[in-house]
């Protein structure tokens, strides 16, 4: 259930990324980064799998945890081997899309003009 909210999360940016490079460039810098984005998400999925898979066996920190979990609250329905990945990815991913496209987060500062008052 985790994962697929953020897969979900995922698909709201790409789908928000492509609109706003459609509108300010072109269709095709649009798919551009659409692939860009699905490429780096392919490769920082597996490899925080990879990094993830001592933590993910069993007897490691992620099964002590996952039995805690399940004997006291219903959370163990939610969670999978991978959603640990999946939220390792997501949070390396938000903070190098904060920085790549930021023009996209936060306010936009107020472009100066080029005329002064004095004539």
């Amino acid at each position: 259930m985790i994962n697929i909210l953020i897969l979900l999360i995922h698909l709201f940016f790409v789908v928000y990324i492509f609109y706003k490079k459609f509108k300010a460039e072109n269709l095709t810098t649009g798919l551009l980064h659409v692939g860009l984005i699905g490429i780096l998400f392919a490769v920082a999925w597996t490899l925080s799998d990879i990094i993830s898979k001592p933590i993910n066996e069993y007897g490691g920190i992620y099964r002590m945890v996952y039995d805690s979990i399940k004997e006291n609250t219903r959370l163990h329905n939610y969670f999978d081997a991978s959603t640990i990945p999946l939220l390792f990815t997501t949070i390396a991913e938000f903070f190098f899309y904060k920085v790549y496209y930021q023009e996209y987060w936060g306010k936009k500062e107020k472009k100066k003009s080029n005329y002064s008052a004095c004539s």
